[in-house]
C-alpha cells in the first residue's frame, strides 16, 4: 500500500537468504493488505520489487448467536434427550442446535467440550448438529458450548453452556436370586 513498514534482518543458508519481518506497528485492519519487499545494499542502491503477496486483514468476529438445543443420548439402556445437568453413559451425545442467521462463507460452528475443541458441527441453513468422533475422556460433569468462527479464525460469542455428567462405568455389584414364589391358583408358595 506504498507505506514502508520497516528492515528485515537476512540470514544466510548457504548460497541461499532468507528473511522474515513482523510490524511493529499494527496494519490497517478490516482491509486487503498487499505487501511487496525490495532489497537495498550498503550504498543505498535498491534492488527490483518483489510480486506482490495480497490478503484481507480480517479482525472482525462473526455475530450470529449460537443456541444449543438439546443434548441427546444414543447408547443402550437410557435413549433419548438429556436434560441439562443430567447424568448419561453416552460419551458420544449428539448435541443439536440454532443460529440466529446462516453462516457466511468460511464460517463454521465450533463445539468445546469443558473448554477443549471437539470439533466443526454440520451446519444446514440455521440448524446444527454434532457427534463427537471420539470419546469423551473422563466420567463426570462435562460442560459444552459452541461458535461461529469465520475463515480468518475470529471466534463469535460463545454459547450459553449445556451440561451433562457421564458415567459410563458400570455397577460392580451383582444382583442375586433369593426366592422364587408361585403366585398362581392352586399351588402357590
Amino acid at each position: 500500500n506504498n507505506v514502508v513498514l520497516g528492515q528485515a534482518a537476512i540470514t544466510a543458508q548457504g548460497t541461499s537468504w532468507t528473511w522474515t519481518f513482523t510490524p511493529s506497528t499494527p496494519l490497517t485492519a478490516n482491509a486487503v493488505i498487499s505487501i511487496t519487499a525490495q532489497v537495498i545494499d550498503a550504498a543505498g542502491n535498491l534492488g527490483p520489487i518483489s510480486p506482490a503477496r495480497t490478503f484481507t486483514l480480517d479482525t472482525v468476529a462473526p455475530t450470529q448467536a449460537v443456541v444449543i438445543t438439546t443434548i441427546s443420548d444414543n447408547v443402550d439402556l437410557i435413549l433419548g434427550t438429556i436434560a441439562d445437568g443430567g447424568i448419561t453413559n453416552d460419551n458420544t451425545p449428539t448435541l443439536q442446535g440454532t443460529l440466529s442467521t446462516a453462516l457466511a462463507a468460511g464460517h463454521s460452528v465450533r463445539v468445546y467440550a469443558n473448554g477443549a475443541y471437539l470439533g466443526n458441527a454440520t451446519v444446514a441453513t440455521t440448524n446444527w448438529t454434532f457427534t463427537p468422533t471420539t470419546s469423551l475422556s473422563s466420567s463426570g460433569s462435562v460442560v459444552f458450548t459452541a461458535a461461529v468462527v469465520d475463515a480468518a479464525g475470529n471466534q463469535g460469542s460463545l454459547s450459553a453452556p449445556r451440561s451433562i455428567v457421564l458415567d459410563a462405568t458400570a455397577p460392580t455389584r451383582t444382583a442375586t436370586i433369593s426366592l422364587i414364589s408361585d403366585n398362581a391358583n392352586l399351588y402357590t408358595g
